[in-house]
């Protein structure tokens, strides 16, 4: 099939292989920084409503406490 190909076909062929292959590696590098930014950010995020859920039930254990010290006088 090669050899009916005239010069610029296979020229035209080469570049397109190349262009695809460029996008193809883009693509997946572009892939892998998101899936890590979304980690990151993922992971953050639930470090985050892990801190203030626990300073949340730190609170209110605190006043449920400070309720009963007070009945206790």
């Amino acid at each position: 099939m090669n050899k009916n190909l005239r010069f610029s076909h296979k020229i035209l062929l080469a570049a397109s292989l190349i262009v695809i292959a460029a996008f193809s590696l883009f693509t997946v590098y572009n892939d892998y920084l998101q899936r890590n930014a979304i980690s990151n950010n993922l992971n953050s995020y639930l470090q985050e409503m892990g801190s203030v859920t626990a300073n949340n039930i730190q609170t209110w254990l605190g006043g449920r406490t400070l309720l009963v010290e007070n009945l206790a006088e």
